[in-house]
């Protein structure tokens, strides 16, 4: 036999340092999402920060029961009619063809998010109006513990302002 040296095969340098590359990515991808995930202790953490105006620090305040029973009826009670629906689809779509018009035409812009305001404010009403029903149906002693969870949602949320947050405490 003769001493024929078989050729291996050309191997290129940089896939090895392409796939070390893209393992690490994926090790980098993959830890960040483990880190958002466990670090967070529940999904009220995934939101940001509510503004101290809105309905959020209330229904946070209620129980997971409570939540979901008010949630199925507001959303049973405010089901939008198929015409609604188009137009609050319109009213978007008004609004992006506005906004990619060469000349900005505010006083129509404006006008569009009027309407957009007030079919939001009536929604809003309604929940605000579910909600004292819904809390004058609670006994006492289940009102002062809604009053309690409350007052630990505020706590916890002026607790949670850093200097120089609009909504934290002040220097």
């Amino acid at each position: 036999m003769s001493d024929v040296q078989q050729e291996k095969p050309k191997r290129f340098p940089w896939t090895r340092v392409l796939l070390v590359v893209s393992l690490a990515l994926n090790l980098l991808i993959v830890g960040a999402m483990a880190t958002f995930f466990f670090a967070n202790s529940g999904p009220r953490e995934f939101s940001r920060r509510p503004p101290p105006d809105g309905p959020f620090l209330y229904l946070r305040a209620f129980s997971q029961e409570d939540r979901r029973a008010l949630g199925r009826e507001f959303f049973k009670n405010s089901k939008p009619s198929p015409e609604m629906r188009e137009l609050a689809l319109q009213d978007y779509q008004d609004v992006v063809d506005l906004l990619k018009q060469p000349e900005f035409n505010q006083a129509e812009l404006t006008s569009v998010l009027e309407r957009q305001h007030q079919r939001s404010k009536s929604l809003q009403e309604r929940g605000r109006q579910m909600m004292v029903e819904y809390l004058g149906t609670k006994t006492p002693a289940e009102r002062a513990a809604y009053a309690d969870r409350l007052a630990e949602e505020v706590s916890e949320f002026r607790s949670r302002g850093k200097k120089g947050d609009r909504y934290g405490p002040k220097p």
